[in-house]
């Protein structure tokens, strides 16, 4: 089946899609993408006008994931159909969706193509992938025979990238997984892992899930090198920041838990049962209910701390950028002294999720 190309991007099976929207008649579509994306859908766009006389609609909320989808908006008729491009849907995820939407239906189609449907209204996760040099690929495929990979994690856009790069080597034992900041597949403890992906994020995905450091190669592919020093020196001083928000204890009065707005972040039951508990400890305790979690956001109110319930990567990737007192879930035990600091460990940070 053809592809849209978007210059730097390229949308696979366009008609395959074109044709699900087509079936579905709907009167008014909402186009989501994560950021960095969000030009190139609009080529998506016109290419639709052209198949459909549906109103589009272009969502320039931050959308990092399937887990951001704005499901909320089809139940309350905003929208009849949602296309949301760039990720996976992983089982957490999944299972969050269906906790809060108990009628939400989710339809795995091929290839990491997902219908979600509402009621008469339709949500589609599509992929979109990244076009890359044949030097990139070169660059992954001579990193996997000179280390030994055996285990490939990579995000959806550069899924074709890797697996180029695996048929080009005389490895016949690869496996490619795909992965996102809060999920990643069931590992082997010999795994000899590669990660493909830009920045620190995903870099770090396999270290907070517990895998060896020493076994763990990092490769850029916007860079189009080894970035694996820098990943560990990034991870590195995250932790050091979370330590250090956890060592300066102050005295607790006022504590504010972050409930999220967004249907596969939205963690009521946890956020109900952590305020209950807190509530034997410690009296002023506020329930915030947020979108984005954000600097400006959190500073419109004054508390000791805040508990992050959303995705469990913000209290760490984010406490830079946030720089306020940010915990998950089960870390306000080490406020409270419930648990030794020279007992914290990395995972702590899924602890609850």
């Amino acid at each position: 089946m053809t592809s849209l190309d978007l210059e730097d991007y390229y949308i696979p099976d366009i008609d395959e899609l074109t044709q699900i929207v087509i079936d579905r008649r709907p009167k008014s579509i909402l186009i989501e993408a994560p950021p960095g994306l969000k030009q190139y859908v609009l080529r998506l766009g016109h290419y639709l006008e052209k198949k459909t006389s549906s109103l589009l609609t272009y969502s320039m909320r931050y959308c990092w994931g399937l887990c951001d989808v704005d499901l909320y908006s089809l139940i309350l008729k905003r929208y009849d159909l949602i296309i949301h491009l760039g990720h996976i849907l992983t089982p957490n995820i999944s299972n969050i969706l269906r906790e809060n939407i108990p009628t939400l239906k989710i339809h795995n189609i091929d290839n990491n193509k997902i219908l979600m449907e509402i009621e008469d209204r339709t949500a589609i996760g599509w992929p979109i992938y990244r076009k890359v040099s044949i030097n990139i690929v070169e660059l992954v495929s001579k990193t996997i025979e000179k280390n030994n990979i055996n285990t490939i994690l990579t995000i959806q856009q550069y899924l074709p990238l890797t697996e180029k790069a695996s048929r080009r080597t005389r490895k016949t034992d690869i496996d490619i997984l795909l992965i996102t900041g809060c999920y990643i597949p069931k590992l082997h403890e010999d795994n000899k892992l590669l990660v493909v992906s830009p920045g620190f994020f995903h870099a770090i995905t396999p270290i907070i899930f517990g895998k060896n450091i020493d076994k763990i190669i990092t490769i850029d592919p916007e860079q189009a090198r080894d970035t694996t020093s820098e990943c560990i020196k990034r991870f590195r001083y995250l932790l050091a920041l979370k330590l250090s928000i956890l060592e300066t204890r102050t005295t607790v009065k006022n504590i504010g838990i972050l409930i999220s707005k967004k249907a596969g972040q939205r963690r009521p039951k946890n956020t109900y049962e952590l305020y209950k508990t807190l509530r034997k400890y410690i009296e002023n305790i506020y329930i915030l209910e947020v979108d984005d979690i954000t600097e400006d956001i959190l500073r419109q109110v004054q508390v000791d701390y805040y508990i992050n319930t959303a995705c469990p990567r913000i209290a760490f990737d984010d406490i830079d950028r946030v720089r306020l007192p940010l915990l998950n879930m089960k870390e306000i035990d080490y406020i409270l002294g419930k648990k030794r600091l020279s007992d914290y460990h990395i995972k702590a940070l899924i602890e609850g999720y």
